[in-house]
């Protein structure tokens, strides 16, 4: 009888744990994964601004490293 006294609570336990893990992962897990993730168009769409940021940061630099050998040229 004690026995299953114990199995009852210790499933009400799990039950309870179950649902609270349930509850949470609805309120707040999955919007903030929501949040965090990117279809395939978007995904396309944030490749293509990364690469137009990333050329005009390299011929920024270029430009940058032109003038400083200038520079160093008419230092000597």
């Amino acid at each position: 009888m004690e026995e299953n006294r114990n199995q009852k609570q210790e499933s009400l336990t799990v039950k309870t744990f179950l649902d609270t893990l349930v509850k949470y992962n609805e309120e707040v897990l999955f919007p903030f994964l929501d949040e965090r993730f990117v279809t395939k168009t978007e995904f396309q769409g944030l490749k293509t601004e990364f690469h137009e940021f990333k050329d005009e940061s390299l011929t920024g630099q270029d430009k940058i490293l032109k003038k400083l050998d200038i520079l160093l040229d008419e230092r000597k």
